[in-house]
């Protein structure tokens, strides 16, 4: 189980990281709409290692919750940002 649990935690902190760039790619090229959804993913990716580690694997918990925090600061400042553009981004044209 502690093997399946690690797993889980290395995989969604690496799907985090990567939502979690792109999100700073999309913010550097003005794109706090766009950044806000990816950050907010990434959120989510994190927020589910972390209910796995609250159960399994407290050892992960402070490094995760402190990520989460990190996130929801990205996400708040992507708001703030769109506020002042009076643009929010709604999804692709695809969608």
């Amino acid at each position: 189980v502690s093997a399946i649990v690690d797993e889980l935690a290395v995989t969604r902190r690496t799907l985090a990281e990567r939502h979690r760039r792109r999100g700073e790619e999309h913010a550097s090229e003005g794109r706090h709409g766009q950044a806000r959804e990816a950050f907010e993913q990434s959120r989510e990716h994190l927020d589910t290692a972390l209910r796995v580690a609250q159960e399994l694997r407290p050892d992960l918990v402070a490094d995760l919750e402190a990520d989460i925090a990190a996130r929801t600061a990205d996400i708040e400042e992507a708001e703030a940002r769109v506020a002042e553009s009076g643009f929010e981004f709604v999804g692709d044209a695809d969608d």
